[in-house]
């Protein structure tokens, strides 16, 4: 019975089973399948991961960190901003140290902008064109929209210094318009 079962006999001779040939098509399709999902991905989420960083503040915790480095810097005063200034090419984005007024990073952006240039960026040939003496009365921020109230040194018919204010808020990408007040006063835009 089970000794003339064919499947219980001893074979005489070893036959190697064959090998399955790898399919390369298969594993081929799996990488470009996996590369393209990685790039819509990327292409879909990029942008929206950019934004959660930029207004997270990581990127100026850590600039304000590199600060403690330098020598007579107390990185605890400062904040890594970028402002806008004019040079003999035109506008120009630079990155200053505004004094940290513990309000957020808009305020600190408007106010390092108004103590104008640096040495190194004078150095630069880099220029303001927004008046000496010109104060931030207030700053408020909603829905994308940046508030500033300015002193009443500000000019507002120089479209420079307008363009300062509004490029150097508009720095920050949550940012899309910004409303100028001059002593709590709508300009004209």
């Amino acid at each position: 019975m089970i000794e003339d079962d064919d499947h219980f006999k001893q074979k005489d001779t070893f036959t190697p089973e064959p090998k399955e040939k790898l399919n390369i098509k298969y594993y081929v399709i799996i990488i470009i399948s996996w590369v393209l999902w990685v790039l819509i991905f990327a292409l879909l989420f990029t942008p929206k991961i950019k934004v959660a960083i930029e207004q997270s503040g990581v990127i100026n915790l850590w600039e304000t960190q590199v600060l403690k480095n330098v020598e007579g810097v107390n990185s605890k005063d400062y904040r890594i901003v970028t402002a806008l200034f004019y040079d003999t090419k035109g506008a120009k984005n630079y990155t200053i140290q505004a004094p940290l007024t513990n309000t957020d990073k808009y305020h600190d952006a408007i106010e390092g902008l108004l103590l104008g240039p640096s040495q190194e960026i004078l150095a630069q040939q880099a220029i303001t064109y927004i008046e000496k003496g010109t104060k931030l009365l207030g700053l408020t921020y909603s829905k994308g929209i940046a508030y500033v109230d300015l002193s009443k040194e500000f000019n507002d018919e120089d479209e420079k210094a307008v363009n300062q204010i509004e490029s150097t808020l508009k720095n920050f990408s949550e940012v899309k318009k910004v409303v100028i007040l001059k002593d709590s006063s709508a300009i004209k835009q």
